[in-house]
């Protein structure tokens, strides 16, 4: 008996389903008046659709300011790690020397040190330097290759390339910048593209330093700003406004959800064919 192909794609289905819910139930609520928040057993579909709670967000907190900064962060961020891990990683993958093992042990270590424990002397540098409540403290550590998971995933990308094709270049005439940045670099884009899109959602949702390191309201990214904005939605007589939180979290994590959505099936892709190649 011939087996039903469909079967084998229920339990993706239902984890499918389960997996949404909440994100579904988050759309379900940010399109709530306030009374029908209140309601107990909870709606799950809105019985009237209230667009409204969307400009709203905008008119109570300067929520496109917080995007911007939070772009400016994340920019900086990734740009930083992609660039800095890459120059490191292609050190140690090119450039044997006596000490590598031993100081990329060290670097990869680093990986099971909690960023708490390194906090406070790194706050008390900053704010001696004068860049406390500034984006410095936030974007400049990204490019000083610090990021022992970039390097250790670039490192491996890095050795796979032949030899052979390096000295090819190196015999035509091309410098040790140009074998790194047009021939090492674009074999690499797969691993780039999914660092990219790791150091952005990791920048995107970091709370943390922000919350050290800022304290003017108007360098906020969307992570402080979600915060607050939790605070000034409060109203004396109707408490937590509910659909007002929700519209204002689907804003904060809606850019990140359409990135890793089109991005997920290039670097895929990207992967897939390189191995093929390789």
């Amino acid at each position: 008996m011939k087996k039903n192909p469909l079967i084998g794609y229920l339990p993706l289905i239902f984890v499918s389903v389960v997996t949404m819910m909440p994100l579904f139930f988050l759309l379900s609520t940010s399109l709530k008046s306030w009374l029908e928040t209140q309601a107990v057993p909870p709606t799950l579909i809105p019985r009237h659709i209230v667009w409204e709670n969307y400009p709203e967000v905008f008119r109570k907190l300067p929520f496109a300011r917080y995007i911007f900064n939070t772009l400016i962060i994340a920019i900086g961020q990734v740009g930083g790690n992609l660039i800095s891990c890459a120059l490191v990683a292609w050190g140690f993958a090119r450039y044997p020397g006596r000490w590598n093992n031993i100081i990329f042990a060290i670097l990869l270590s680093t990986m099971m040190l909690p960023g708490q424990i390194t906090a406070i002397p790194i706050f008390a540098m900053f704010v001696k330097l004068g860049f406390y409540n500034t984006y410095f403290p936030l974007i400049f550590p990204a490019w000083l290759g610090t990021n022992a998971f970039s390097v250790f995933l670039m490192k491996q990308f890095f050795q796979k390339i032949p030899k052979d094709l390096l000295d090819a270049a190196r015999m035509d005439g091309a410098s040790e910048w140009q074998v790194f940045f047009l021939i090492a670099v674009p074999l690499c884009k797969p691993i780039l593209w999914t660092l990219a899109v790791f150091n952005l959602i990791w920048s995107w949702n970091d709370y943390f330093k922000p919350l050290i390191y800022l304290n003017d309201e108007r360098l906020y990214p969307v992570s402080l700003g979600l915060t607050y904005f939790n605070q000034a939605s409060q109203d004396a007589a109707f408490g937590t406004q509910w659909q007002l939180l929700m519209a204002a979290t689907l804003i904060t994590i809606l850019p990140v959800m359409i990135l890793f959505f089109f991005a997920q099936r290039s670097f895929i892709n990207s992967v897939m064919s390189s191995s093929l190649k390789g």
